[in-house]
């Protein structure tokens, strides 16, 4: 299986820190180190270490030079948090022998009309049928969106520990993440800290997955 998609994120992610986001003094821009991320992530499942360093500087050579734009993001609100969350769901992925996920801006718009539309009350908007899709919350008093982002990821793909491979029908978040047939993501979050409910954060996937009496040909136990 190639890894170069996964991999590549984590040399965004070296060159996103240096970035200055809207509002933000330099000084008091998040760090993310997306390459430990990725490392405890792979430790924790059977799939190999790669050395993340050595496959982006190979990459460089090739390239020449790190363009965001040709990575398909396009215009976001937060690159830092898009790129770990693209990070995240791709190395789930990648436990379960499944496709990797291209960002989509199709996705992304969709995520991100969810979470303008949230009103921070708990009551999640409704996403309607054209997407898959996942929301949720993070701690109540989150460090930083970024570090916040990777607890929502892991309340997502929690039903996984106890989940029926061999009887596939349960259809829930886990099962969104890991869909083999969904090909591309987008994500968003809102700030809800002022009504002490943290951050929210949406993922949107297309094609929609969680299809009922497709489980079999798209959920698989992971490797």
């Amino acid at each position: 299986m190639k890894f170069s998609n996964v991999l590549s994120l984590a040399l965004l992610s070296i060159a996103a820190q240096g970035a200055v986001l809207p509002g933000t003094d330099e000084a008091d821009a998040p760090e993310v180190d997306v390459i430990a991320v990725a490392q405890r992530d792979i430790s924790e499942s059977d799939v190999p270490k790669i050395d993340v360093v050595a496959v982006a500087q190979r990459d460089v050579s090739q390239e020449q030079e790190v363009d965001i734009e040709k990575r398909g993001f396009g215009i976001v609100a937060d690159i830092l948090f898009v790129t770990e969350m693209f990070t995240l769901h791709n190395l789930k992925r990648l436990r379960h022998g499944v496709p990797l996920l291209n960002w989509d801006s199709g996705c992304y718009k969709h995520a991100q009309n969810l979470a303008d539309s949230y009103d921070c009350s708990g009551n999640f908007p409704d996403p309607g049928n054209e997407y898959g899709n996942n929301q949720g919350t993070g701690n109540s008093n989150p460090v930083t969106v970024v570090a916040d982002s990777a607890v929502v990821v892991d309340s997502w793909y929690a039903p996984s520990t106890s989940y029926n491979y061999g009887n596939p029908t349960a259809m829930n978040s886990f099962t969104n993440l890991v869909w083999k047939s969904t090909t591309k993501v987008g994500c968003a979050y809102k700030d809800c800290r002022s009504k002490k409910r943290g951050y929210y954060y949406t993922c949107s996937y297309d094609p929609a997955g969680n299809v009922p009496n497709f489980g079999k040909q798209n959920i698989f136990p992971p490797k």
